[in-house]
């Protein structure tokens, strides 16, 4: 039954939450949080799992990683909790919502642009060349570490780089996902998404960024305090930092070395 008492904005997840965690038999249903950007690696690890363990069912819910974090504030149900924000994932360490963090994976920023390339822009700097430039919000990871690096730009491509181009921003967007598809579909001229999306990118062009610029993000994940699974997130967090987890990872794009 779900309670009376949740706001109705959180009425289909407190149904989907109560849908989740109805085991049948002997069959536990582990819940994973993760951020967008783990979309196609964790679905490679869910099936892996699964096969390695036929008995337990994986659930993932993918999202900017602040809803998540929000939606485990107000009471969503979940067993593991993913993401590349440190600040988000430490928060619910400290406020008593995640009991342990591992650091399994890390990942870098790439400048993805449409196959015919409209703008012309072919290195880092030519992204004051931009028209409809899409990047995260000020909020999420990959928004975060884009204005990082291209704070890191200005000292090589000149102090007023950085604000030159985030004045062709057309769109801020609350996850990677959403930022990719703006130019696999024609609605933005280059974007700034992780190197992990380009293995399943299409119709779009990487332009690599320097080395001397990009960021380094590290994803971790935590246990919930409220896991209905523990034993199984257990599980979880020691498959996905096996042999065969770490090259899943790899195999996605993530560094895991």
């Amino acid at each position: 039954m779900v309670s009376r008492r949740k706001h109705p904005g959180q009425l289909r997840l407190a149904i989907t939450n109560a849908c989740t965690h109805q085991n049948h038999g002997d069959t536990p249903t582990l819940t994973i949080f993760a951020a967008s950007s783990l979309t196609d690696a964790f679905q490679g690890l869910a099936d892996a799992f699964k096969s390695a363990n036929p008995k337990v069912k994986t659930r993932i819910s993918f999202a900017g990683s602040q809803t998540l974090r929000l939606q485990i504030k107000q009471g969503a149900v979940a067993d593991i909790f993913a993401s590349a924000n440190k600040k988000h994932v430490q928060d619910l360490v400290e406020t008593g919502h995640v009991r342990s963090l591992q650091p399994f994976a890390r990942n870098e920023l790439a400048l993805i642009v449409p196959m015919d390339n409209p703008s012309r822009i072919e290195s880092l700097g030519d992204l004051v060349r931009a028209q409809r430039l899409v990047i995260g919000t000020e909020n999420v990871p990959v928004g975060i570490y884009t204005r990082r690096m291209l704070q890191a730009a200005n000292v090589e491509l000149g102090p007023q780089f950085s604000k030159s181009v985030l004045a062709r921003v057309a769109s801020h967007e609350n996850n990677v996902r959403l930022i990719r598809a703006k130019v696999s579909l024609g609605d933005a001229d280059a974007a700034i998404v992780y190197k992990s999306d380009l293995p399943s990118a299409k119709g779009v062009r990487h332009i690599p960024i320097p080395a001397t610029h990009n960021i380094a993000a590290t994803y971790s994940m935590g246990v919930l305090r409220t896991a209905r699974e523990p034993r199984v997130a257990d599980r979880w967090r020691a498959f996905v930092l096996s042999k065969a987890g770490r090259a899943i990872l790899a195999q996605h794009g993530f560094k895991v070395d």
